[in-house]
């Protein structure tokens, strides 16, 4: 497993009360270089902020909302320990992180044409590879544009019967991915669509506010795969 599998996996392991505060998890066999450590939690509407390399962000949380920092962004839940029988998350979690993906390649012969969408190249190469996405089942990742910005997203249900929505968009005046996981457990779906705008409303990406509005594209409700 790879190190973008194991963002995806941070929020449900965190949820599920395999990862506590102050611990470092890492996938088997791998070398140390694949450790993520998601740093003590704490309650706060105050915005959020977090750099990595060129890439700047900051947001706000709900009220009462449990943040939790990672080296590579924050994990915001909806519960500080989001219990539940065999890895169902009981409340919404977002998952807010850039990272290298040193491992995807994104063809940049075209940056003039009007398809070029490089964080659609990027989702596309991740859905395709079950070292990224496991046995969980994906939809194909379709494109948009977030305030200018190449952006694109996916569907995931994965075994536990957790859902997914998948965000991805290229910060400006860069290359870099941010990636957005929305998750919830199956029976609160229909909440991630209903939320998306409270929780992203106050998104700014490298000192770009980024509209919440442009999400208003995504299908309503979002049609879920079964695995």
């Amino acid at each position: 497993m790879n190190r973008f599998a194991v963002f995806l996996l941070v929020p449900i392991l965190a949820a599920c009360g395999v990862v506590s505060q102050n611990q470092s998890i890492s996938t088997s066999g791998e070398s140390s270089t694949n450790e993520i450590t998601v740093f003590s939690s704490q309650r706060s509407a105050d915005p959020v902020a977090f750099t990595v390399d060129d890439v700047a962000v900051q947001l706000t949380p709900p009220t009462e909302w449990a943040v939790n920092t990672t080296p590579y962004g924050v994990l915001l839940t909806e519960h500080i320990r989001s219990i539940a029988t065999e890895g169902q998350l009981d409340g919404i979690l977002l998952h807010t992180f850039v990272d290298p993906l040193d491992d995807v390649r994104v063809s940049i012969s075209d940056t003039t044409s009007e398809s070029y969408n490089p964080a659609l190249q990027i989702l596309s190469q991740i859905v395709a590879d079950t070292a990224y996405v496991g046995d969980s089942a994906v939809t194909s990742p379709l494109p948009f544009e977030w305030n200018g910005n190449p952006a694109a997203y996916y569907l995931l249900t994965n075994q536990d019967e957790n859902v997914s929505l998948v965000l991805g968009v290229i910060a400006p005046e860069t290359t870099r991915l941010l990636t957005l996981t929305v998750s919830a457990p199956v029976n609160q779906a229909s909440r991630i669509r209903t939320l998306l705008p409270e929780l992203l409303s106050s998104l700014s990406l490298n000192g770009n506010l980024l509209d919440a509005s442009a999400l208003n594209g995504l299908p309503d409700p979002l049609e879920f795969p079964v695995p």
